[in-house]
């Protein structure tokens, strides 16, 4: 690997560790003087690190690391989110996370597979958009359950018809892309 990119990686790596540690001290510095104990600032350190585990792969190896940043999600979403859940009692959070996060995660790993797998990226790119689609409906459908709201209202329609515009002119580059590669 060249010396320059190793060395940028290095200084990345410790800049970003470096940003999270001055937050999480920062927090617990505040929370201490006005409150004198620790509050709010267990679910800001917990958010911190948690966000350090998974992007730290992403910031250390770059592309190579998006796998791992995946791996960190799928393994510390629920250890997090049950923390959240201790931190911030009687809330619906733990209702929805239990939907919202395997559909995520589900999705993140199959959009990594979609850009991984396929030589067509434009392709990858719409199948994306419209794979964002039914996961859409997914968390729409448990937050109706839950909070008795609308299935669907005027900002799931703004924003399915603006992923759905994405997923034509992405399909629209790769023809064109494809067209080109042929002539």
């Amino acid at each position: 690997m060249n010396n320059r990119i190793k060395l940028a990686q290095n200084i990345s790596s410790v800049a970003f560790t470096s940003l999270c540690f001055i937050g999480v001290l920062v927090c617990i510095i505040c929370d201490r003087a006005i409150f004198g104990v620790l509050t709010w600032s267990l679910i800001a350190v917990s958010s911190i690190v948690f966000g350090w585990l998974v992007l730290i792969p992403v910031v250390r190896l770059w592309e190579k690391g998006i796998w791992w940043s995946l791996a960190a999600l799928s393994v510390f979403i629920f250890p997090y989110i049950g923390m959240l859940d201790r931190l911030i009692p009687e809330t619906i959070l733990f209702s929805v996370a239990v939907w919202a996060a395997p559909a995520g995660i589900v999705y993140l790993w199959t959009v990594y597979g979609l850009f991984t797998l396929l030589n067509r990226k434009w392709l990858a790119a719409g199948i994306t958009a419209v794979l964002a689609f039914p996961v859409m409906l997914l968390l729409n459908w448990v937050l109706t359950g839950l909070l008795g709201t609308a299935f669907l209202d005027s900002w799931d329609w703004l924003t399915f018809l603006t992923i759905g515009a994405a997923a034509v002119v992405f399909f629209g580059l790769d023809f064109c892309a494809r067209k080109k590669r042929r002539s």
